[in-house]
């Protein structure tokens, strides 16, 4: 089975927890990520900061002296480098996550997205199946055709 490891990607972004939002501004400007993974002096994660929470900011009062972690939200739901693909793709299809930061050491390593997830098990022969969601697989029932009348 395959790992976390094998298909995460090093494409994150991370921003300390007492930069400004200003300079948070500054930095998916420039870089155009979608969010930044808040980390204290020791690069320990400490929550994720998305692009929409500064540009609330900048909407009501504009940046002014907010710090990061004023702003960001709790990442509840991570991965190892040692979780297996299926974990991985379970946790992305059961919550509302398009990404989910990989920790090791309770540092950022890298991160795993769907669409990461998706090209794996399209190029992997995976032995476990997924469980269709339940609305799935009561449409499936319910489309099967009747058997035909002798």
């Amino acid at each position: 089975m395959r790992t976390v490891r094998q298909i995460m990607s090093a494409d994150f972004w991370t921003i300390p927890g007492d930069a400004s939002l200003l300079e948070a501004e500054t930095g998916f400007i420039t870089t155009g990520a979608a969010e930044f993974y808040v980390v204290d002096s020791a690069r320990q994660l400490l929550g994720v900061l998305p692009d929409y929470e500064v540009l609330k900011a900048r909407m009501l009062d504009g940046p002014q002296e907010l710090l990061v972690r004023e702003r960001m939200f709790p990442v509840t739901r991570v991965l190892t480098p040692t979780s297996n693909l299926m974990e991985a793709a379970t946790l992305l299809r059961m919550h509302i996550h398009r990404r989910v930061p990989v920790i090791d050491g309770g540092r950022v390593c890298g991160v795993v997205t769907r669409t990461g997830i998706l090209a794996a098990l399209s190029t992997d022969d995976v032995n476990e199946a997924i469980p269709a969601p339940l609305f799935l697989r009561l449409r499936q029932r319910t489309n099967q055709a009747a058997p035909a009348a002798n």
